[in-house]
């Protein structure tokens, strides 16, 4: 799928949540960025996290492992997450696997991102199945831009990502 941003760009204080499931292979990455941004090309200008413009909360699966493994990026500034987000809901019995030749289902996870413009916090949350809120990572940062901030997502693989509907 590539890099695609939101049209709609996101207020001084928002909240919004993604669920989103990583095949074997495949990532997904949730950011808040810069209009902005360069969108063309592959580098660091347009990758999300790479630059001073976005940051973001990737998760992959490497082909040698089931596990998730998750990291927050900014400005090439790469942060390792010690525990991934919690399994939201499942098809079947979770077992962090793609291959559903077993029968059990694919994990399916959910994160919320919570931006306060006015203090220079972007934060990220892993919500359980229960709507538990964990906080995953907050960036304190100046946004020196004036330039509307957007959400934006990337996936690879047979990777989704999905806007959650707030009630």
């Amino acid at each position: 799928m590539g890099a695609r941003l939101c049209a709609e760009s996101l207020c001084e204080r928002c909240y919004w949540e993604a669920e989103f499931s990583v095949s074997v292979g495949g990532w997904v990455s949730i950011a808040v960025t810069y209009k902005g941004i360069s969108r063309k090309g592959g580098g660091s200008d347009s990758g999300f996290g790479l630059n001073k413009n976005s940051w973001s909360l990737g998760c992959c699966k490497l082909r040698d492992s089931d596990k998730l493994r998750c990291s927050v990026n900014h400005n090439k500034n790469q942060t390792d997450l010690p525990a991934p987000p919690s399994p939201y809901r499942r098809a079947g019995v979770c077992d962090d696997d793609d291959d559903d030749d077993d029968g059990r289902g694919v994990c399916v996870y959910k994160v919320g991102v919570c931006v306060d413009r006015p203090a220079g916090t972007l934060s990220f949350y892993s919500i359980s199945d229960t709507d538990t809120l964990t906080l995953l990572h907050r960036f304190h940062t100046h946004f020196t831009q004036h330039t509307p901030l957007c959400a934006g997502f990337s996936v690879w693989g047979s990777s989704s990502v999905f806007l959650c509907q707030l009630e």
